[in-house]
């Protein structure tokens, strides 16, 4: 599975959770999702995010102040900004596991690597984004290991896992 079918997975539970609490709409919160010619610049794969901006201005102010000011946002806005990941299940330890670590283990892989499109990594991006009030930046990993739970209705939000950026000690500029 990648991470696209598994954000597909629990867009509706998502979408359903953020209207019946915090509302949809104008005025209220929106979804953003951009295509991957644009997530480079941005770093997310979705967000819900409450702005007085239109779409296309969200995602200039969002693409010129991370590769400009370090994603030091000038507009006020709050947003829920997710990037799914794929939550690997290891039985065994490899030669590269800390000693730390004793299997079975759950892995996820982190992207520290710049992109040359835009000079910064992923997880930059979103430790960065991540600095700005109002900002709520989260690695969203599901917890789905076959095929079958996919075809569970409706999605269970207790099967996503999100772990916050800020238990991130930095931003790991190009795979430091």
């Amino acid at each position: 599975m990648n991470e696209t079918v598994l954000e597909m997975h629990f867009h509706n539970a998502i979408l359903e959770s953020i209207r019946s609490n915090l509302g949809l709409g104008t005025g209220r919160f929106n979804f953003y999702k951009y295509s991957p010619q644009k997530e480079c610049f941005v770093g997310f794969d979705q967000a819900y995010v409450k702005t007085d901006l239109s779409e296309n201005e969200l995602f200039e102010q969002l693409k010129n102040d991370a590769t400009n000011n370090g994603y030091n946002l000038a507009n006020f806005f709050v947003g829920l900004f997710l990037q799914y990941k794929v939550v690997r299940h290891m039985k065994k330890r490899t030669r590269t596991t800390p000693q730390t670590i004793t299997a079975p283990y759950l892995r996820v892989s982190i992207d520290s690597h710049r992109n040359e499109r835009t000079g910064f990594s992923q997880h930059e991006l979103l430790y960065n984004l991540n600095q700005n009030n109002g900002a709520f930046v989260y690695y969203a990993c599901p917890m789905i290991f076959e095929r079958e739970e996919l075809y569970k209705q409706p999605a269970d939000l207790s099967m996503l896992r999100l772990a916050d950026i800020t238990s991130c000690p930095s931003a790991y500029p190009d795979n430091e």
